[in-house]
This record gives C-alpha cells, structure tokens and sequence, in this order.
C-alpha cells in the first residue's frame, strides 16, 4: 500500500511551506539542492522538515495540505508544537472574528438596502405617475394627428378659398 505524506518545512527566512509527497525524503533533498529556480522554496533555502504526517489515500492527503494551507503562522506553530488546546482556541477566535465581521456587515448593509428599496418604491412611484400621463400625452398625440388631417384637408380645400374674393 502506497502512503503519501504532507509535510511542511521551515524555510531559511523563517517562512513556511507546506507540500504533499510520496517520498518526504527525496523532497526535501529536491528542495535544498534547488532543482527548480520557479520554486518558493529556491531562494530560501536551506529548508527544515518541522511536520509530516502520513495518509493511505491521496484525497485525505490533499485535504490535509490544503487545511495547512489556510492556516495561520500561529497555528502552524502550535501544530510543529503539538499544542492542540492552542489550535482550538485560533480556531474559535477566528470563527468569532467572522461571525462578528458578518453580523456587522448584515447590521451596517441592512439600512443601505432599506435605502435603496426605499428609492425603488419613490422612482416606482414617479413611474407610476408617467404612466398614468400616458393616456394624456396619448391624447394630446392624438389631438396633434387630428390637426395635422385638418390642416391637410384645409390646404387641399385653400385654392379653393383663394378663388374666393
């Protein structure tokens, strides 16, 4: 059975990085003898293996570098520290921080979006008023074509009043 393995190193800058591997070994060799000059770890080098740990399946692997990924540089301390009172406590700081940061955008946007209903319903309201004109502009367009077949009919019917003295 094949085993694959997350590991994260501690770079010479004092940065992190987390890779996943089926040979830590081999890789972290890979990474100090810097055989890729695109690589993070190429202009930090000497890098240190600070964690490693093992999977059967690469999925669950992926899982883990992905979470690792995403976490902070303290609890990635407290991780090399094997301090997991530590990672839950980041762990629920951070979900209060969302919660509060997504209740006061709710609290602070709720007044903008009254605002912005309220503007909808008075613009609505003009819009209803414009309709409601639109039978009196459908009018006056009206009147305008009426005139405008009396005018034809008046200059047709003007050298006859010309003729006229």
């Amino acid at each position: 059975m094949k085993a694959y393995y997350v590991y994260m190193v501690r770079c010479a800058d004092g940065k992190f990085y987390v890779g996943i591997s089926n040979d830590p070994e081999r890789r972290i060799a890979q990474h100090n003898l810097g055989h890729d000059p695109e690589s993070y770890t190429f202009t930090r080098r000497p890098v240190e293996l600070v964690h490693c740990s093992d999977f059967k399946e690469v999925d669950d692997a992926i899982r883990w570098e992905k979470q690792l990924k995403g976490w902070s540089r303290a609890k990635k301390i407290a991780l090399i520290a094997g301090d997991w009172k530590t990672i839950v406590r980041l762990s629920n700081e951070k979900k209060s921080v969302l919660r509060q940061a997504q209740d006061d955008t709710a609290s602070s946007s709720a007044p903008a979006r009254s605002a912005a209903l309220s503007e909808r319903s008075e613009s609505k309201g003009q819009g209803d008023t414009a309709s409601s004109s639109a039978p009196a502009r459908s009018a006056a367009l009206s009147e305008r074509s009426e005139s405008k077949g009396q005018d034809d009919t008046a200059s047709s019917s003007a050298p006859a009043r010309a003729a006229q003295p």
